[in-house]
């Protein structure tokens, strides 16, 4: 621990600023915290060399995807990544706000439609990850599959194989849990790269959570359910994130793996029969492609490189290539944070040294795992279906909390009199923060690219607005339980401008249209559909329409979002692509022994 000596007597400072002086210097030193991975080759961008595959993207799909692919040793697979390698703090789970706005996130915002993001700066920012590992190495690490009723919706839109029975194999294959829980549950793996792992938060306040969800009539389950409460599994590996990169990429010796970093594409270069050739590069650099280009960027970025390939709505972009609706949508799980107020009597010791010592000694302690954010509920607020239409996480703030509180106000983006009022409550008052998401939206949003923006249209759905309001009804519920009551929980109503006047109806119509908020879970904007479809972009195999040798592997092909985090899902399409990728190579090299056409 010779490294964190500043020279000076911790007696000198405030634990905050002690605090703030370790974080800083995590950031900046790998002395701190060493990053002993080793990540496939680097390879430097050389113009005119070729591969059989190109992954652009190196997030949570990519990263599986070239893993998988490079099972097969006689392919050389080339992975493109805008960012670079994780940076040590990245590997911490207690700090994954911490990440946003900094070089590891794309840093992108949204554009207003007069309904959502009025409590924030600049509107509602989209943080989504710039580095291997992508949006996986600044999630909050929760391993959650969504409903069962997903994926047997996609497969009756036409996506043959995908429905919930012909994707399960593909979760199972991607996972390798360590909860002695589950080790022999057939319905989770042992044998994936994918580490979950299980714990159960020692903070008071998490049985002030379960108890009060109890009363009203909600089970604690053992595992994911379609309603009731539980505490998920979480991608954390020994104490320390395990990111798709860290999952599938590190450590493993590839052999015909490389991997670029901090390279841009521009753009998929397509011959005279509308077959890819390759990419080009910001750099101005060619790379060529004997097999297919595959797309992992995302949802967001993705849709930017078809539409600078010339694939995407003629009535946007001119003259195309292929006429699909890229950009189209776009869904996102919006959630509606609500601060309550909790007295002392969940208060734990908590001495921020003694944390930061803990996990630097012993990968142990609080900033080991994700607090109470694990504690999930699926409810549904109008009682009428096993189908949930909220998801209730939270995030619990303890009275004098300097370190954890600012910074989600901060990277959320509040404006300056929501923050402040809501950090002097905090002086005096424990904070649980409820956030109820909701998990079928029915508002639809578009990437539009001349101008370039992200629409994600929050509430412009009625039915939407409605939910939430339900959702507030039932915090509202929760708070007259004996378990909160117990606790001296009130709700906050906290300085909002643009809703001090407003009476309690009014109020709370205004405060959800000022403070929903993405859930970081865009998804859609290439949807999977039949050939014939117009709504959509790739095929049931992923095969880009009206183009060849180009494929999409990321949520962007999602029809319809899933009702839960999005990262494992993102994972099992990425594990499932990986087996119609071969079996198309397959078909192909066995073709050509024969002297045949495909």
């Amino acid at each position: 621990m010779s490294c964190l000596d500043y020279g000076c007597s911790p007696n000198s400072l405030g634990s905050s600023h002690i605090f703030m002086l370790l974080i800083n210097a995590l950031y900046t030193s790998e002395c701190v915290f060493k990053n002993d991975d080793k990540y496939p080759q680097s390879y430097h961008p050389i113009d005119g060399d070729e591969f059989d595959y190109i992954i652009v993207g190196a997030g949570s799909a990519g990263s599986t995807l070239a893993a998988r692919l490079a099972e097969t040793p006689s392919h050389t697979i080339l992975l493109i990544e805008a960012g670079k390698l994780p940076s040590p703090g990245s590997e911490i789970p207690g700090l994954f706000f911490g990440v946003q706005e900094t070089e590891e996130d794309w840093q992108y915002k949204t554009r207003g439609n007069g309904k959502s993001c009025g409590a924030y700066e600049h509107g509602c920012r989209w943080p989504r990850g710039k580095m291997v590992g992508g949006s996986s190495g600044m999630n909050a690490m929760l391993y959650v599959r969504g409903n069962k009723r997903d994926y047997d919706d996609w497969k009756s839109y036409g996506n043959q194989g995908w429905g919930y029975e012909d994707v399960l194999k593909y979760f199972i294959k991607s996972e390798n849990t360590t909860a002695p829980e589950y080790m022999n549950d057939t319905n989770h793996g042992t044998e994936g790269y994918l580490t979950t792992s299980l714990y159960s938060t020692t903070r008071k306040v998490r049985n002030t959570i379960i108890e009060s969800a109890k009363e009203l009539g909600h089970q604690f389950n053992r595992d994911e359910q379609p309603l009731g409460y539980y505490e998920s599994l979480v991608t954390i590996k020994n104490g320390k994130r395990c990111s798709s990169a860290k999952a599938y990429l590190a450590n493993k010796n590839y052999k015909n793996l490389f991997l670029a970093t901090g390279v841009e594409v521009e753009k998929v270069n397509f011959n005279s029969r509308l077959e890819a050739t390759g990419v080009f590069l910001n750099t101005f650099l060619e790379l060529k492609v004997r097999k297919e280009v595959i797309l992992s960027a995302g949802s967001v970025n993705t849709p930017i490189i078809l539409a600078n390939s010339e694939i995407g709505p003629e009535e946007e972009l001119g003259d195309v290539l292929s006429n699909v609706p890229v950009g189209k949508n776009l869904q996102d799980h919006p959630f509606v944070g609500v601060f309550v107020q909790l007295n002392d009597s969940v208060a734990d010791r908590f001495n921020e040294m003694h944390e930061i010592h803990t996990y630097f000694t012993n990968l142990t302690g609080i900033l080991s795992n994700v607090d109470v954010a694990n504690i999930i509920g699926f409810i549904n607020t109008k009682n009428n279906s096993e189908y949930p239409n909220i998801q209730m996480m939270h995030l619990f703030f303890p009275k004098y909390d300097s370190i954890g509180l600012p910074l989600i106000l901060e990277k959320i983006g509040f404006n300056d009199d929501s923050r402040e009022d809501i950090l002097r409550v905090n002086e005096f008052r424990n904070l649980l923060f409820f956030i109820p998401t909701l998990l079928q939206p029915k508002s639809r949003g578009k990437i539009t690219f001349k101008p370039f923006g992200i629409h994600p249209n929050y509430l412009s759905h009625p039915d939407d607005a409605e939910v939430f309001m339900e959702a507030i009804r039932y915090i509202k519920k929760l708070m007259k339980t004996k378990a909160m009551r117990k606790a001296g929980a009130e709700i906050l109503k906290y300085n909002m401008p643009n809703c001090n006047q407003r009476k309690t109806k009014g109020y709370w119509n205004c405060y959800i249209s000022n403070v929903v908020n993405t859930l970081y879970h865009p998804v859609g904007t290439c949807a999977m559909g039949p050939s014939n479809s117009p709504d959509s972009v790739v095929d049931y195999k992923l095969k880009v329409k009206g183009v060849n040798r180009l494929r999409i592997v990321d949520a962007s092909i999602m029809p319809k979002i899933v009702s839960g985090n999005t990262n494992a899902p993102c994972i099992m399409i990425a594990e499932k692509a990986a087996d119609l990728i071969k079996e198309d190579a397959k078909v192909i090299d066995e073709c050509k022994l024969d002297d045949c056409t495909v």
